[in-house]
């Protein structure tokens, strides 16, 4: 919004993100690390040696900080799979709570998990740099791995 002369009225202006990861393993599971970057889902269980029925478990993160469900905001990640639920248009679902989701395993196959967030931009919010830019900023973050049987 800063960049445009002579406005008006500006009924939204938006900025979007989008991070994604993608784990294999070769050799042995190292626990993964936040970056601090963004929205993160960061694994907290070893993707390696996943099998049908094993419950996965994450940590998601907005600027390295927890995001969790409130008043504010219902916070959840969704999963599905080429084998579950993507033909079929649905998915898993988990509240974040703490920063914390899980979800059980269900078939084989590659798995892609999902979490979106939007954040209002304040002057003295987390994201006041941005302010008189934009009104909100949106984030997506996808993390895609195997099941094997």
């Amino acid at each position: 919004m800063d960049k445009l002369d002579n406005i008006k009225k500006v009924l939204m202006s938006v900025k979007y993100q989008a991070y994604a990861k993608s784990y294999l393993s070769l050799g042995k599971w190292s626990e993964q690390k936040a970056t601090g970057i963004g929205l993160e889902i960061i694994p907290k269980t070893d993707l390696s040696n996943v099998k049908v029925g094993d419950l996965v478990k994450f940590e998601v993160l907005f600027y390295g900080k927890p995001l969790s469900v409130n008043a504010k905001s219902m916070e959840f990640i969704t999963a599905m799979s080429n084998s579950f639920g993507q033909n079929d248009e649905f998915s898993l679902f988990s509240y974040i709570k703490e920063g914390k989701a899980q979800f059980r395993v269900q078939t084989v196959g590659q798995w892609i998990v999902s979490c979106n967030h939007k954040d209002d931009v304040t002057k003295d919010g987390d994201l006041k740099d941005l302010y008189g830019k934009v009104n909100s900023l949106y984030n997506g973050a996808t993390l895609t791995f195997n099941v094997k049987e």
